[in-house]
């Protein structure tokens, strides 16, 4: 009796915490998912898609939020490569939690909007518990699911071991307990001790299959366990623990939660977050018409593990070019040419379809001991510069491979081929 006194004393707050945890069971189970698809794209020589870039566009941003520098690792004097975002896991941990959380508020004030009554409110008590046991083990089946025409990566072991066909099953047999124990719960009650071990058995189970292998290029087990723990663990045992520790008898809550002012208000803080972190950036106006004459376009080629030029090409907007290149003695030879406005306005198009003015270098793929590619526009007292490397070039259709693309045709208009060399015959 004392008991369930207790409960019903607390009953708007079990309501408020009962909603929060469904908010973030299901804001961690898509951002869990995300991050699996992400790596499956990115863990390969050639990622699959873009969203390894547009996802480290993020976790730079953050770093840029917050003051933490996020240098580029290339240069295109040198062979020698500096850290990347890649390897601030603390950053990419931290991107991944301000997105979870900033969901989950919004998450919560739509489930007070469109589930007022107290029908639905009992309905979400119930929901909860199902959210925390499978909505991440279903989103990321699902994702394996998706991407499993991409073929197998060293990071797979894991679901190698049990096979999609395997866990498919495992998931469906423990859906189908857990919907005959939602329906027999009143005639065959289990005791809380039976719950706990199930949930146990549960969350040890699916902790092993979705041990995150999103770190990309690091080995770094205490970011992986954080992001495991932080992202789905924690939140998603919290909520299971909850649904099981209410007593069975306990139906419902007093009556459902308004709107009210805060849950508003925290909703537009976690809808800004969401916007600073991934909302893309304006882009530069360095294409305007008035300036085209004044603008200078240099593009240079930097030194890779062997005997690769190294050159700069600086294009004006007047048709003027300047070549310099490097011999093996660091000696420069210098050569001129001049271009139409044709073939300079063909060069400013090739950027603007590259969509020069948005990339973020510090985002893009690139190794080790390969050569580099950098670009640099200047025009109406703005400049932006981005590097890439020219062999690690991302998606095949991305970003990147486009920047990189349009670097080797502006050469070809230019027509750069007649004055390289090889470093070795200068």
């Amino acid at each position: 009796m004392g008991n369930d006194t207790f409960w019903a004393k607390h009953t708007n707050f079990l309501a408020v915490l009962n909603e929060f945890l469904l908010s973030v069971s299901l804001a961690s189970a898509a951002a869990y998912a995300a991050c699996v698809y992400v790596a499956r794209s990115f863990m390969f020589e050639t990622p699959r898609n873009d969203s390894g870039y547009y996802f480290l566009k993020g976790v730079v941003r953050v770093g840029d939020l917050l003051d933490h520098f996020v240098s580029n690792p290339l240069v295109t004097n040198a062979v020698g490569r500096r850290d990347s975002v890649l390897w601030h896991p603390g950053l990419i941990v931290l991107t991944v939690l301000a997105t979870i959380w900033s969901a989950a508020l919004i998450i919560q004030l739509l489930i007070r909007i469109f589930f007022p009554r107290p029908r639905f409110t009992r309905l979400i008590r119930h929901m909860s518990g199902a959210a925390a046991l499978f909505s991440a083990p279903i989103s990321c089946v699902g994702a394996w699911l998706i991407t499993s025409n991409w073929g197998n990566n060293y990071n797979d072991a894991a679901r190698a071991s049990f096979g999609h066909n395997a866990l498919l099953s495992i998931l469906g047999t423990e859906l189908l307990i857990f919907f005959i124990l939602s329906v027999l719960r009143r005639r065959l009650p289990l005791s809380r001790w039976a719950r706990a071990i199930m949930l146990l058995l549960h969350f040890a189970f699916w902790s092993f299959v979705l041990f995150p292998s999103f770190i990309f290029y690091m080995g770094e087990s205490r970011a992986r366990i954080l992001l495991h723990a932080t992202t789905w663990l924690i939140p998603s045992a919290a909520a299971a623990c909850f649904a099981c520790l209410l007593p069975q008898s306990f139906e419902g809550f007093a009556r459902p939660l308004p709107a009210g002012k805060w849950p508003v208000i925290t909703a537009l803080s976690g809808t800004a977050i969401l916007l600073l972190i991934w909302l893309p950036a304006r882009p530069l106006h360095l294409f305007s018409p008035s300036n085209l004459q004044t603008t200078v376009i240099e593009l240079s080629r930097g030194p890779c593990f062997g005997s690769c030029p190294v050159y700069a090409l600086t294009i004006h907007g007047n048709g003027d070019v300047e070549f310099v290149q490097r011999d093996w003695r660091g000696v420069e030879h210098r050569q001129t040419g001049k271009i139409t406005d044709r073939q300079f306005a063909e060069v400013v198009a090739l950027l603007s379809r590259a969509h020069f003015s948005r990339l973020d270098d510090r985002a893009f793929s690139w190794c080790f001991d390969t050569p580099s590619v950098a670009v640099k526009v200047s025009s109406g007292g703005q400049a932006k510069e981005v590097w890439s490397d020219s062999f690690c070039m991302g998606a095949k259709s991305g970003q990147q491979a486009a920047f990189v693309a349009a670097a080797g045709e502006i050469e070809k208009i230019v027509g750069s081929d007649r004055w390289v060399r090889d470093p070795r015959a200068l």
